[in-house]
C-alpha cells in the first residue's frame, strides 16, 4: 500500500541522489600550463638578395602558460605565453652555414568547446598575437668559399644574430578531459606561424608548422559539490 509507495519513491530519490556528479560548465577564470613538440616546415632563405635557399626545421620542445576566461556557454577566450626553439639547420644545404630561432610569443587564443557539461570537450580555436624571434643564421653570400687564402670565417660570409618582431597566428583542436572539478587535461594539435622575418643580410620566409601539445587547466570557481 502507502509504505511501499513511499519506500520505492524513497529508493528512487536516494539512487538519483547517488548518480556520480558529472563536472558542470561554469563561468570563470582558468589558469593553464603546456608542453608542446613540433617545428616549422621547409621554409626560405635569402642571403644578400640572392635566389632562395631552403632550411628544414628540426622538431623541438616548446613551453606555453595561459590565463583563461569560460563563458560557460561554450566559448572562452585567453592570454598567452610561449616559447619555442628550432634548430633550422644548413641554408641550402651549403657547407659553413646554419641556422635556429627562439620564439617568445604574446597571442590571445579564442576557444570554442562542445559537450560543456560533459566530462570530456572537443575544442576548436585559433590566436593572433606577436613574437619576439632571435635569428641566429651564418651562410656564404655565394653558397660556397671563395678561392684564396683559407681562413676560418671567409671574407663572404654573412653572419647574423639579431632580432624581429612578428606577427604570429595559431589554429588548435583539442580534447579537454576533467580529471576532477578543478583540474582539465589536454590533448592539443596546433598550426603554429610567424610572418615574414628579416635580419641583416637575410630575408627568411614564414616560419610555421605542425605541433602535438599536453597540457592542464585548472579552473578557480569550479561548482559546489551536490548536497
Amino acid at each position: 500500500g502507502k509504505m511501499k509507495k513511499r519506500l520505492l519513491i524513497a529508493a528512487a530519490a536516494g539512487a538519483f541522489l547517488t548518480v556520480p556528479s558529472v563536472a558542470q560548465a561554469d563561468e570563470g577564470w582558468y589558469f593553464g600550463a603546456a608542453v608542446g613538440y613540433g617545428g616549422p616546415g621547409d621554409s626560405d632563405v635569402s642571403v644578400q638578395g640572392s635566389a632562395a635557399r631552403e632550411i628544414n626545421g628540426e622538431s623541438d620542445w616548446r613551453q606555453a602558460l595561459a590565463l583563461g576566461y569560460d563563458f560557460a556557454d561554450g566559448w572562452r577566450v585567453e592570454a598567452e605565453a610561449a616559447h619555442r626553439f628550432n634548430d633550422t639547420g644548413a641554408i641550402g644545404g651549403f657547407e659553413q652555414s646554419q641556422s635556429d630561432f627562439h620564439m617568445w610569443s604574446l597571442m590571445v587564443n579564442l576557444f570554442y568547446d562542445w559537450n560543456p557539461d560533459g566530462w570530456y570537450h572537443p575544442y576548436l580555436g585559433g590566436g593572433l598575437g606577436f613574437a619576439s624571434v632571435d635569428g641566429s643564421l651564418q651562410a656564404l653570400d655565394t653558397g660556397t668559399v671563395l678561392p684564396g687564402p683559407g681562413t676560418t670565417t671567409p671574407s663572404n660570409a654573412v653572419i647574423a644574430n639579431d632580432q624581429d618582431v612578428s606577427f604570429v597566428w595559431q589554429f588548435l583542436a583539442g580534447v579537454g578531459w576533467h580529471l576532477s572539478d578543478n583540474w582539465i587535461f589536454d590533448t592539443q594539435y596546433r598550426y603554429f606561424s610567424t610572418g615574414d622575418l628579416a635580419y641583416p643580410g637575410f630575408q627568411v620566409d614564414a616560419l610555421g608548422g605542425h605541433e602535438a601539445w599536453l597540457g592542464l587547466r585548472y579552473v578557480f570557481n569550479a561548482p559546489p559539490p551536490p548536497p
